[in-house]
C-alpha cells in the first residue's frame, strides 16, 4: 500500500511539473543559429529585433503571459515538431485573450511590422499590428490559417 501511495505521489508531482513547465519561457533554450538551416526542435521563439536578432525567449508549451518579452516582438519563429498542435496562435492580450494571429509550423517571420491581428470575431486588438503587441501564445492545429 505504501509503494502505491509513493508512486501516485510521484506521478502527481511529475504531472504538475509538466503543466507548470509549459507556461513559462525556457530561457536556457538558445535558438539554433539560423531558421533557414535548423531542424525542428519543438520550440517557439520570439526576438526583440528584426531578422531573428536580440533573442528574448523560447517555449515548448503555452504561455498566457510573455512577461518581459510582451509587446517587444519584432520577429517570430515556430520551430515546432510537425504534427498535431504544431501551429502557434499569438494573442493581443494575456490569458491568452483578445485577437489572435496564426504562425504555422515552420514559419520564420523576420519582420512583423506589416502583420495584424485578424482572427478574432471582433475581440479587443482586432486589426491592430502584431509589431510590439503580442502578450501570449498557445499551440494549436490551424490547418493552414496562418501569417
Amino acid at each position: 500500500m505504501r509503494k502505491s501511495r509513493i508512486a501516485a505521489g510521484a506521478v502527481a508531482i511529475a504531472a504538475t511539473a509538466l503543466v507548470a513547465g509549459g507556461v513559462t519561457a525556457e530561457a536556457a533554450t538558445a535558438p539554433p543559429a539560423s531558421p533557414a538551416t535548423a531542424q525542428a526542435n519543438g520550440y517557439f521563439y520570439t526576438y526583440n529585433g528584426t531578422w531573428f536578432t536580440d533573442f528574448c525567449a523560447a517555449w515548448s508549451g503555452n504561455s498566457g503571459d510573455w512577461g518581459g518579452c510582451a509587446n517587444q516582438d519584432e520577429s517570430l519563429w515556430n520551430n515546432g515538431y510537425p504534427g498535431r498542435l504544431d501551429d502557434v496562435l499569438v494573442y493581443w492580450g494575456t490569458g491568452p485573450s483578445g485577437a489572435w494571429r496564426g504562425v504555422c509550423n515552420g514559419d520564420a517571420l523576420p519582420e512583423l511590422s506589416g502583420l495584424t491581428f485578424d482572427w478574432s470575431g471582433g475581440a479587443r486588438g482586432n486589426g491592430e499590428s502584431i509589431w510590439h503587441n503580442i502578450a501570449a501564445h498557445k499551440w494549436a492545429t490551424l490547418g493552414g490559417v496562418c501569417a
